[in-house]
């Protein structure tokens, strides 16, 4: 029995030595992998040093159409811009005369049009009312031909025979001595 008790000390002993060793390598493997420090502020600062000439990759000539003074520029340095987007416009009141001029023709040629839809809008209106009166005035009509072609040739003879008869027999009382 006290061999047992031997073998099963031994068992016990390579087992926690197993553990300790696998533990002790683990320690290690992590103290390598990864390096802490105590958070805290500052200024990162870095220098660059290089020489040549700087370019920029693409590059882009604005020419305008007309002179004037810059009022408003809508992009910014960096900004992504889409096709036809303005980048600048000019100051109203920098504009050259002729520019000013079609300017005045554009908002007249404007006006005139929503003048002429504006009309168009109401003969338009007035139109559907004329039609929707033509239309009643049809039906009214159609109601009037449709009531006369029910009364055929034989109704209307029965009709008169009947209201002749009528006045017959009331022309006989009338005339009779009695």
């Amino acid at each position: 029995m006290k061999r047992w008790w031997i073998i099963f000390l031994v068992v016990v002993v390579a087992a926690v030595g197993v553990w300790q060793v696998r533990a002790a390598r683990r320690k290690d493997e992590t103290a390598t992998q990864w390096q802490t420090a105590r958070v805290r502020r500052g200024t990162l600062e870095s220098t660059v040093v290089a020489s040549g000439t700087v370019r920029a990759k693409q590059s882009a000539v604005l020419v305008w159409q007309v002179s004037g003074v810059v009022g408003t520029v809508s992009a910014g340095v960096g900004d992504h811009v889409a096709q036809d987007q303005p980048l600048a416009s000019l100051r109203e009141d920098s504009w050259p005369q002729a520019l000013m001029q079609a300017r005045v023709s554009l908002l007249n040629a404007q006006k005139q049009l929503q003048d002429l839809q504006d009309s168009a809008n109401l003969q338009y209106a007035q139109a559907l009312q004329q039609l929707a009166a033509a239309q009643r005035q049809r039906d009214k009509a159609q109601n009037h031909y449709d009531w006369l072609m029910d009364w055929d040739k034989d109704k209307a003879q029965e009709e008169y025979d009947k209201w002749h008869n009528l006045v017959n027999s009331l022309q006989r009382q009338v005339n009779s001595p009695t």
